[in-house]
């Protein structure tokens, strides 16, 4: 059986009426807001060869949002964690040395900025891509804008996060997972 992971809008207007709910080994939370996406992925449960593609770090503080997009990946062979301050993300970043850096930039203790500033000024941190994920970027910030792999501005589509980490990555197969529109 299949598990679903939601990721939504703000509001429900573009899709009035649609409503998501929790089903087996999904991790978010229930969602009763107009749909953005619903993904499908193959349940734990299937014999299923799953090959760890790349560790992606996530610093986030929305539970809502670091949850779903923490499934999206997981879901597409990304071995994932997540941390919700900048702290903890510089942190986790040292420690662990992923591939990837998916970086909100509206974050509690340091912001991303100055989180992206430390993380160049590393020895060890600085060749990691980083990819901005926030609702605003200030586009006045063309230094600190420079020293980034890739921009997601939210709300994103679940095909863009996948293929901006895959395009980031090198990977071709960014498009494992099938997106649909709730019936």
């Amino acid at each position: 059986m299949p598990w679903t992971a939601v990721v939504i809008r703000a509001s429900d207007r573009e899709w009035p009426g649609i409503r998501a709910q929790r089903v087996d080994h999904c991790n978010s939370a229930v969602i009763t807001r107009a749909v953005f996406a619903i993904v499908t992925c193959p349940s734990p449960g299937r014999s299923y060869n799953r090959i760890i593609v790349a560790t992606v770090l996530i610093v986030e503080d929305d539970p809502l949002i670091g949850t779903l997009i923490e499934d999206i990946l997981a879901c597409d062979g990304y071995d994932v964690l997540w941390h919700m301050t900048g702290t903890e993300g510089l942190r986790a970043a040292v420690d662990n040395l992923p591939d990837v850096i998916l970086l909100d930039l509206m974050l509690p203790e340091i912001d991303g900025w100055t989180v992206l500033s430390q993380l160049k000024q590393i020895e060890a941190t600085k060749e990691i891509p980083v990819i901005l994920v926030s609702g605003v970027i200030d586009r006045t910030r063309s230094e600190e804008l420079a020293l980034v792999a890739a921009r997601l501005t939210k709300p994103f589509r679940v095909n863009e996060l996948l293929a901006t980490v895959g395009r980031i990555l090198g990977r071709d197969d960014t498009a494992q997972l099938q997106v649909s529109r709730a019936e």
